[in-house]
């Protein structure tokens, strides 16, 4: 194997961003329900930055609280904390198993609920 292969990969992740940037969080949201999150965990920083908290606060943590991959869920962690604006955790905390797992994720409930409000049913 060649040293282009970290190229290769970083276009490869850069082409998937690119299309997530091309369709609506509504789409990604949809995406994440059905389990595709992509190859390059690219679609949690596109609804880290073009979400808003209100729309996606809660089918982000439903998706932290599923038996989704450790990274993919650690990826979605940091989308969440960002749209938070909490520094009170790490990714790490809301994804890993560890003996905090469960009262790390009701913290950022609490946090999350203290933001928008309870959970609203999806039209």
């Amino acid at each position: 194997m060649n040293a282009d292969w970290k190229e290769q990969y970083e276009d490869a992740a850069d082409e998937e961003e690119a299309r997530y940037r091309r369709r609506p969080v509504a789409e990604l949201l949809a995406d994440v329900r059905a389990g595709r999150v992509g190859e390059y965990a690219t679609i949690w920083r596109v609804i880290g930055e073009r979400g808003e908290v209100a729309r996606v606060g809660w089918e982000l943590m439903d998706f932290l609280r599923s038996p989704a991959p450790y990274l993919s869920r650690y990826h979605c962690a940091a989308a969440l904390l960002r749209l938070l604006g909490t520094h009170e955790f790490e990714a790490v905390q809301l994804s890993a198993l560890s003996p905090t797992l469960e009262t790390n994720l009701e913290r950022v409930e609490a946090v999350l609920f203290q933001a928008i409000g309870e959970r609203r049913l999806q039209a």
